[in-house]
Protein backbone atom coordinates (compact mmCIF):
# COMPACT_ATOMS: atom_id res chain seq x y z
CA UNK A 1 0.00 0.00 0.00
CA UNK A 2 1.00 3.32 -0.96
CA UNK A 3 1.36 6.20 1.75
CA UNK A 4 0.27 9.69 0.51
CA UNK A 5 3.33 12.33 0.68
CA UNK A 6 2.12 15.69 2.43
CA UNK A 7 2.27 18.75 -0.27
CA UNK A 8 4.80 20.86 0.65
CA UNK A 9 4.04 24.43 0.39
CA UNK A 10 6.45 27.43 0.50
CA UNK A 11 5.16 30.34 2.79
CA UNK A 12 6.94 33.52 3.15
CA UNK A 13 4.74 34.66 6.55
CA UNK A 14 3.17 33.91 9.45
CA UNK A 15 0.35 36.09 7.88
CA UNK A 16 0.29 33.81 4.71
CA UNK A 17 0.13 30.87 6.75
CA UNK A 18 -2.97 32.95 8.88
CA UNK A 19 -4.39 33.56 5.86
CA UNK A 20 -4.43 30.14 4.65
CA UNK A 21 -5.65 28.63 7.62
CA UNK A 22 -8.48 30.97 7.36
CA UNK A 23 -9.43 30.27 3.90
CA UNK A 24 -10.23 26.82 4.53
CA UNK A 25 -12.61 27.54 7.70
CA UNK A 26 -10.47 26.68 10.17
CA UNK A 27 -9.80 28.58 13.29
CA UNK A 28 -6.06 27.65 14.49
CA UNK A 29 -5.05 31.06 15.16
CA UNK A 30 -8.66 32.87 15.87
CA UNK A 31 -8.15 35.38 18.79
CA UNK A 32 -10.73 33.11 21.12
CA UNK A 33 -8.58 29.88 19.93
CA UNK A 34 -4.94 31.20 20.31
CA UNK A 35 -6.68 33.04 24.13
CA UNK A 36 -7.92 29.39 25.11
CA UNK A 37 -4.96 27.34 24.23
CA UNK A 38 -2.77 30.37 25.84
CA UNK A 39 -0.95 30.35 22.53
CA UNK A 40 1.87 32.54 21.43
CA UNK A 41 3.65 32.45 18.02
CA UNK A 42 7.25 32.24 18.62
CA UNK A 43 8.63 32.51 15.08
CA UNK A 44 9.02 35.78 13.53
CA UNK A 45 8.86 34.04 9.91
CA UNK A 46 8.45 30.53 8.54
CA UNK A 47 10.91 28.03 9.15
CA UNK A 48 12.29 26.16 5.87
CA UNK A 49 9.18 28.17 4.40
CA UNK A 50 6.28 26.11 6.63
CA UNK A 51 7.24 25.47 10.21
CA UNK A 52 6.96 27.70 13.08
CA UNK A 53 6.87 27.35 16.69
CA UNK A 54 4.54 28.20 19.32
CA UNK A 55 4.38 28.05 22.96
CA UNK A 56 1.69 27.32 25.39
CA UNK A 57 0.69 26.90 29.10
CA UNK A 58 -2.38 25.83 30.93
CA UNK A 59 -2.41 28.37 33.26
CA UNK A 60 -0.12 31.31 35.06
CA UNK A 61 1.48 29.04 37.39
CA UNK A 62 2.60 26.36 34.98
CA UNK A 63 5.99 26.77 32.39
CA UNK A 64 5.11 27.89 28.88
CA UNK A 65 6.10 24.71 27.04
CA UNK A 66 7.29 24.70 22.77
CA UNK A 67 5.76 22.86 20.37
CA UNK A 68 6.93 22.51 16.57
CA UNK A 69 4.00 22.96 13.90
CA UNK A 70 4.33 22.59 9.84
CA UNK A 71 2.10 24.66 7.43
CA UNK A 72 0.60 22.42 5.18
CA UNK A 73 0.09 23.38 1.64
CA UNK A 74 -3.93 22.81 1.99
CA UNK A 75 -3.79 25.29 5.24
CA UNK A 76 -4.02 23.09 7.85
CA UNK A 77 -1.40 22.81 10.64
CA UNK A 78 0.33 19.77 11.86
CA UNK A 79 2.26 19.17 15.26
CA UNK A 80 5.64 17.73 14.22
CA UNK A 81 6.78 15.64 17.67
CA UNK A 82 4.69 15.45 20.79
CA UNK A 83 2.74 18.23 22.14
CA UNK A 84 4.64 20.20 24.64
CA UNK A 85 7.62 18.20 23.74
CA UNK A 86 10.10 20.93 24.51
CA UNK A 87 10.72 22.84 27.82
CA UNK A 88 12.48 25.99 25.54
CA UNK A 89 12.08 27.57 22.26
CA UNK A 90 15.81 26.65 21.50
CA UNK A 91 15.18 23.32 22.60
CA UNK A 92 12.47 23.36 19.85
CA UNK A 93 14.69 24.53 17.09
CA UNK A 94 16.93 21.96 17.72
CA UNK A 95 14.20 19.36 17.34
CA UNK A 96 13.21 21.41 14.14
CA UNK A 97 17.04 21.09 12.84
CA UNK A 98 17.21 17.17 13.89
CA UNK A 99 13.79 16.83 11.91
CA UNK A 100 14.29 18.64 9.16
CA UNK A 101 17.62 17.09 8.58
CA UNK A 102 16.06 13.14 8.28
CA UNK A 103 13.25 14.26 5.95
Amino acid sequence: MATKKKEVAIYSTIAEIRAANKAIGQHWFSRGTMRFFNCRIESRKPIHGRFFITSERYNDSEPRLYIIREALADGKIDTIGEFQQYKSKEAALRGLKEYYESL
